[in-house]
């Protein structure tokens, strides 16, 4: 495993983490414009951590092609 799928693990976790964390206060404005942001950073997230642990530039490319739609939308 390299440095960067590790990071990558990190960031999902963490990313996952604080959904759990801020759960409790959601019925607060600011607090559901963090947890949308939460929500999208975790989507984008997962795509690179998809392409990053791909084998072959097909998989690579298309987790590189769904989470820039992801992005995009």
């Amino acid at each position: 495993m390299t440095a960067i799928q590790i990071i990558c693990l990190i960031a999902v976790f963490c990313y996952l983490l604080l959904l759990v964390l801020i759960r409790r206060d959601v019925w607060r404005k600011e607090v559901r414009s963090f947890a949308l942001f939460l929500t999208s950073m975790l989507a984008w997230q997962a795509g690179v951590t998809g392409a990053t642990f791909s084998t072959t530039p097909e998989t690579a490319l298309f987790w590189y092609k769904l989470f820039v739609g992801l992005g995009s939308s």
